[in-house]
């Protein structure tokens, strides 16, 4: 599929610092005083056999720090997104060949809220140059908790990685 173009304004997004450290942090502030960071915590064990590719995989999270002590709800805000969107760009621009696995957190059982807009962020700004395949793992009480693993369409482990990752969704869906 040929890439498309994606162009936004400076007013489509917030200015972010990568902070780096051991977990890749980028972090931005919204409009309404509201912190973000983003990790690509490294993950190279999350395989259980030793890879080619482990050094490449990261944990992507994005983690709400603080918010004005005012606010009990945060406000929707649409620069969020195209932030998250242009600091993956930025964590693949360093490597090409990284690989990001996203768990959807369900300790608020809002995994499934946070895997529709997870997609949709996909969808609306990947412009043909990642691949995402999504799978889902079940715990022993019949839980789900969808994961997601993001990585270049040309990332030379792409079919290794797929692989690797629905064999590992398969055996621990099995153990249950």
């Amino acid at each position: 599929m040929p890439q498309k173009e994606l162009l936004l304004n400076d007013d489509e997004f917030y200015s972010f610092k990568f902070t780096g450290g051991i977990n890749n942090v980028y972090n931005f502030i919204t409009i309404n005083d509201v912190f973000y960071e983003v990790r690509f915590k490294p993950s190279g064990y999350i395989f259980p056999q030793p890879s080619v590719f482990a050094k490449y995989i990261f944990e992507f999270a994005l983690i709400l720090v603080s918010h004005p002590n005012d606010q009990t709800k945060t406000p929707s805000d649409r620069r969020i997104p195209k932030t998250v969107f242009l600091i993956f760009l930025n964590f693949f621009e360093r490597c090409s060949d990284n690989i990001c696995v996203y768990i959807c957190d369900s300790s608020d059982s809002k995994q499934f809220v946070r895997k529709k807009k997870f997609d949709q962020w996909y969808n609306d700004f990947n412009t043909g140059g990642f691949s995402k395949l999504d799978e889902t793992f079940f715990d022993s009480s019949g839980g789900r908790y969808p994961v997601s693993v993001v990585l270049k369409a040309n990332n030379p482990f792409k079919l290794e990685v797929f692989k690797a990752f629905s064999d590992l969704v398969i055996r621990e869906n099995n153990e249950k």
